[in-house]
């Protein structure tokens, strides 16, 4: 998890700073976590959130003052904590509780799909995945159990669809698999 290339003043300090919160509540080190360390919610979340919280608060050091903050999941967590809701140390204790309930939930992943929204929707039709995000025309995010993405990666292919497995243990944004 090496933050070095952002140009942003104060970023890389707020990223430890961050990062070094969850390293302590978690017991592990999170600066070179391997692709498949990442796949776990704990893991992930932390960097992310650290990420997220870093780039917020260096462009503010940098006089960008933002009049509101609104995020939407794990964000959520970064802009109450952007906004003096909750502290720092708060925040990383709900992330990290978020993220252990994740990691509760049933297995699965995640799949970026390359294929137009009407087709992708009729393909969808009995797959048992969700439509996690539409990221733009035939650009979209599925989640489901393994099973299930590999039995859409198959079809996709056979259809001629381009598809890219997501670095993801977890069948995010899921309905049914990750329902309270």
């Amino acid at each position: 998890a090496k933050e070095s290339t952002t140009p942003l003043p104060g970023y890389q300090a707020e990223f430890e700073r961050a990062l070094s919160k969850f390293e302590a509540l978690l017991g592990i080190p999170l600066h070179s976590v391997t692709r498949q360390e990442f796949s776990r919610a704990t893991v992930a979340h932390a960097i992310l959130f650290s990420r997220s919280y870093a780039q917020a608060r260096a462009l503010i050091t940098s006089g960008v003052s933002p009049s509101f903050l609104i995020g939407l999941r794990l964000g959520e967590y970064t802009a109450a904590a952007i906004a003096g809701v909750m502290s720092l140390d708060d925040a990383v204790q709900c992330v990290v509780g978020r993220a252990r309930l994740v990691e509760s939930c049933p297995a699965g992943g995640m799949l970026g799909v390359f294929c137009p929204d009407e087709t992708l929707e009729k393909l969808m039709i009995g797959s048992g995945l969700c439509l996690a995000a539409r990221n733009g025309h035939a650009l979209s995010t599925l989640s489901g159990t393994e099973e299930a993405i590999d039995r859409f990666q198959d079809l996709l292919s056979e259809e001629g669809w381009a598809w890219q497995r997501l670095p993801s243990a977890h069948p995010y944004h899921h309905q049914e698999l990750l329902a309270p």
